[in-house]
């Protein structure tokens, strides 16, 4: 299962919609702002950025746009994006990164 980490403010809503539309199963925890930050959610995001998602192999991932990208070519039923190879592809990475 995935799990978002996120807190008010941020992009993670973003995410959590793609995985919505996805229609896989994730645990959203939102992390607060800490000085310093939890250890715990460093483990996760040495950078202390959120969103991060956890994924069910436990490898972490951050920025938005790079969750949202995996999200969709994990997912190609849920058409978060264009396919690889199609003419909208292009555009869709612009529009990302």
């Amino acid at each position: 299962m995935y799990k978002l980490y996120t807190r008010p403010g941020s992009g993670g809503f973003v995410v959590e919609a793609a995985l919505a539309m996805a229609g896989v199963p994730f645990e959203q925890i939102d992390v607060p702002k800490k000085d310093p930050p939890d250890p715990a959610f460093l483990a996760i995001s040495p950078l202390n950025q959120v969103p991060a998602l956890m994924l069910p192999d436990g490898h972490s991932l951050t920025e938005s746009a790079a969750i949202c990208i995996l999200l969709a070519e994990r997912h190609p039923q849920a058409g978060l994006a264009p396919e690889a190879g199609s003419p909208g592809r292009a555009d869709f990475l612009r529009w990302m990164a």
